[in-house]
């Protein structure tokens, strides 16, 4: 238990050495904002190929260009030398320069100050203690909002509870527990327990009396919400009052050094692994819609946490699932909180957002309660694409109308819709429907959009290749169009960690690479493979190959890479399974006519489940 103050844990004796470093979160903001075509372009006179650029390698004379820029994927690779990287490298490759000094360059173009944090493995160590102190006073505090509830001492939370048609185990699976009416029960608690309070007010669980020294309680007399992270450890607290005259519902732990309300979503804990096995999740609005689906049956369900739905959860939930629907109150602000909530997933590529529409002035527990899981299903069974009704709504004044006035309005608000689909091929196809609904000319109304997304990078495709030499590790035809289609869209990432197609690729090199970078993906909110192919070694085999890859002419067209996904690793399971079952017949010829031993009946065993699984993944195909 933590005795010491927040300040003694975290300070650092004056004369240790220490050594900065560059926040990864910086780095990845800085790339994002200069785009390595611009850079480069200052030393290579580049020209545009489809959707890369073409030039003379600087690292190597040559008279034909080798030298390939993919502005979109955000590398480089020289099909001459093997010269590859990202733009940090690119600077560091041709100017000499650090990699402190190159990322100082860039800052300065991006126009973003480089702070630097301290790289001390003693403050490192402390840090890490102080993080550690606040993750433990949270769960003091959980365990002792826990008990708080179950001890019999305080009726009202229970009886609550109980009105809300939340049993005692779906409360002690969200570990729900009670705040007491004192003004520091909390406080004298960890006191005696040997917590200092100054570490429950760095939690956000405390605060310091206004008159009189000391600390009190900041939650009493509510039901709480622990919030934890993916691994179940408590970052904060959401609280929810009994007390009917209290203006405050809810009130939330702020943010601290372990906890930003922005980047996690209530319940997603308990709900990954229904949302990575169905690929979808339910989105709603509140604590208790969450539990209230939970205990209903609907565990695939988690909650904004109080705010309006922000990029890196809209960036988290895509990471697990590929469908998210929008089951928000049925009154004029969750139809707004809804509208935004969609802008900010569409912004994040996530392929299907849908809106179920719930009775006016219901909420999601509502219906769960007097009506029925049932009757939810039918309406999540009844989820339509949510752009299809925000068009709809958009197109209905102008429906019969004559009037050139009613059809402007409509286009109006079609464009601002449409202008937050990045897709081009959805977004093609709607402009194409409400063009000929609206009876307006499609390339205008394609031109209104555009214009409404100025400098917003479009996708393009060129279906020509171009000529490759071979780099050190080969990649097959299938894992290139797999790295492809993993780099220009990351949601993948999950798919295959949750599928594992990595051990089913090749080449051992990539499919250890990519279950490690799929599992960051999911588990630990990491990199996208375009920027993680750039912080491989420079003399890696496997950056070579992937950059030769990804720097070259993009092969996939826009909006197919989920079916290029499919098809690719289907080709990869059955090219898996034939080199298996190879391998096995082989194995058993080997053997002679020895069918009696223990390895025979091994690898006719493996055989026959080697043969099974091809039938189910191939039904209409004959043995091989």
């Amino acid at each position: 238990m933590r005795t010491g103050t927040p300040r003694q844990v975290a300070g650092f004796e004056p004369r240790t050495r220490t050594v900065k470093r560059i926040p990864q979160s910086t780095i990845d903001e800085i790339l994002a904002r200069v785009p390595i075509g611009q850079v480069i372009g200052d030393y290579v006179k580049l020209q545009r190929k489809g959707t890369r650029m073409l030039g003379l390698c600087p690292f190597h004379d040559e008279k034909t260009p080798s030298f390939s820029v993919n502005p979109d994927r955000g590398l480089y690779h020289c099909f001459g030398c093997g010269a590859s990287g990202n733009t940090v490298s690119f600077l560091m490759q041709h100017d000499g320069l650090s990699f402190r000094e190159a990322m100082e360059q860039l800052a300065a173009r991006a126009g973003v100050r480089l702070e630097l944090e301290q790289g001390d493995p003693e403050r490192e160590r402390r840090d890490r203690d102080r993080r550690q102190a606040l993750l433990e006073a949270n769960a003091f505090a959980r365990d002792l909002f826990s008990r708080a509830l179950w001890s019999g001492r305080w009726e009202a939370p229970v009886a609550y509870l109980e009105e809300r048609g939340i049993s005692r185990e779906v409360a002690e699976r969200f570990e729900l527990g009670y705040a007491p009416p004192e003004w520091s029960a909390l406080v004298d608690a960890a006191g005696r327990a040997g917590l200092g309070p100054q570490w429950l007010e760095a939690a956000g669980l405390a605060m310091a009396r206004r008159q009189g020294g000391g600390y009190i309680d900041r939650f009493r007399d509510r039901i709480m919400f622990p919030v934890t992270d993916l691994s179940r450890r408590v970052l904060a607290f959401s609280g929810r009052t009994l007390d009917p005259g209290e203006r405050a519902k809810y009130i939330n732990t702020s943010e601290t050094e372990i906890y930003v309300k922005g980047r996690n979503l209530y319940g997603l804990p308990l709900a990954q692994r229904s949302i990575r096995s169905l690929g979808e999740v339910i989105l709603v609005e509140g604590n208790f819609d969450v539990v209230s689906l939970h205990a209903g049956g609907f565990d695939r369900t988690c909650a904004a946490l109080g705010t309006a739905l922000t990029e890196e959860q809209a960036r988290l939930l895509r990471r697990f699932a590929d469908r998210v629907l929008l089951l928000y109150d049925g009154d004029v602000a969750g139809r707004k909180a809804a509208r935004k909530a969609l802008e900010v997933l569409l912004a994040e590529e996530v392929p299907d957002v849908r809106i179920v529409r719930l009775p006016e002035g219901r909420d999601p527990d509502d219906v769960v309660r007097s009506e029925g899981a049932e009757a939810l299903q039918a309406l999540l069974d009844e989820a339509r694409p949510m752009v299809d009704v925000l068009l709809d709504e958009a197109i209905a004044p102008a429906a019969g109308a004559a009037d050139a006035t009613s059809r402007r309005g409509a286009v109006t608000a079609v464009v601002d819709v449409l202008y937050h689909v990045r897709d081009p091929v959805l977004r093609d196809a709607w402009v194409r429907d409400c063009s000929r609904r609206l009876q307006v000319d499609a390339r205008r109304l394609d031109r209104y959009v555009r214009e409404r997304s100025a400098g917003r990078p479009q996708p393009g495709a060129d279906p020509s290749g171009a000529s490759r030499d071979r780099p050190l590790l080969h990649l097959s035809a299938h894992e290139s169009m797999l790295v492809e289609a993993l780099a220009d869209e990351p949601a993948l990432l999950g798919r295959l960690y949750r599928e594992e197609l990595f051990r089913v690729l090749p080449t051992g090199a990539l499919a250890s690479y990519l279950e490690e970078v799929s599992r960051e993906w999911v588990e630990e909110g990491g990199r996208e493979l375009r920027t993680h192919v750039g912080g491989l070694p420079e003399d890696s085999s496997l950056r070579r190959a992937l950059t030769g890859v990804l720097a070259g002419e993009g092969r996939i067209a826009p909006g197919t890479h989920q079916r290029v996904f499919d098809e690719v690793g289907h080709r990869l399971k059955r090219s898996w399974l034939d080199r298996e079952l190879r391998r096995t017949q082989e194995a058993l010829r080997r053997l002679g006519g020895e069918t009696d031993g223990e390895a025979y009946a091994q690898l006719m065993e493996r055989s026959r489940d080697l043969l099974s699984w091809l039938q189910r993944l191939d039904p209409h195909q004959g043995r091989p």
